[in-house]
């Protein structure tokens, strides 16, 4: 498996699909955390930065196109699954606290 590529192609499901490229972070298991709220151009402190950052945008274009509005969709779903969890070990946790405190009889 390739390593994921800190660029993205950006089809946003508007009237007409746009493309664009954003800036996307991964976390360790390869999995999109976030991305640039715009896009992004090349840029560089020497024409040999420039150029780098350029080619490394031009590998999007061999990787999947992104649909950012199908991965906020999954990152909220996540994040919605991820508190009733918490919510659910807080609650368990509370409960036992509360039972462990009740004078026996």
């Amino acid at each position: 498996m390739s390593k994921p590529s800190p660029w993205m192609l950006d089809a946003g499901l508007k009237p007409e699909p746009i493309f664009e490229i954003r800036e996307v972070h991964y976390s360790k298991d390869d999995e999109i955390q976030a991305w640039t709220e715009t896009a992004i151009a090349p840029y560089g402190s020497s024409l040999e930065e420039l150029k780098a950052d350029t080619e490394l945008m031009v590998r999007a274009f061999d990787k999947p196109v992104l649909d950012l509005d199908e991965l906020e969709k999954k990152i909220a779903a996540k994040s919605s699954e991820s508190l009733e969890h918490l919510y659910e070990q807080k609650t368990k946790q509370t409960l036992k606290q509360r039972t462990d405190k009740e004078p026996q009889t």
